[in-house]
């Protein structure tokens, strides 16, 4: 069996800006023959399928997994036109329900600002305390990902 998934991202007007695909094959699972298991990954670099880079706003993706069954075409039933092409034959056994969800394209970084001590300054004191504040009107600030470097 090849398990398919297709991602397809979607701009604001549902026009279709990149198709991204993940195949694997899969067998049952001996424990429960009646389920396969496989995990498939897509990873998106805000390009669309001419390879520009989209414009910053949110899009929509949409994810459709297929179960396939595939046959190995023995080369007496292969039709000339494939003989250089395809070497097995594919039959779609089942197609999942569409899942979607949405994704924000955000290339403004974050302002930073009431930086303490100000930026390039120097301080004598042993314990200084450093602080900023930072603010981001697109995707927004993640505190935890936040790094304040030191150079000495």
């Amino acid at each position: 069996f090849l398990l398919r998934m297709t991602v397809t991202i979607l701009n604001s007007s549902n026009v279709a800006v990149r198709t991204l695909t993940a195949e694997a094959s899969a067998a049952r699972n001996p424990g429960d023959p009646n389920s396969l298991t496989k995990t498939l990954a897509v990873g998106w670099n805000g390009k669309n399928g001419s390879g520009q880079s989209v414009p910053y706003c949110l899009y929509t993706y949409q994810v459709v997994g297929q179960l396939i069954q595939v046959h190995e075409k023995k080369d007496h039933e292969k039709h000339e036109h494939e003989k250089k092409e395809k070497k097995h034959a594919e039959k779609v056994l089942a197609t999942s329900a569409v899942l979607s969800g949405t994704v924000l394209v955000d290339g403004t970084g974050p302002a930073i600002s009431n930086l303490t001590p100000l930026d390039g300054s120097a301080t004598t004191q042993k314990r200084p305390v450093l602080s900023a504040s930072f603010a981001d009107a697109g995707s927004g600030v993640d505190a935890a990902s936040a790094v304040v470097l030191l150079d000495g």
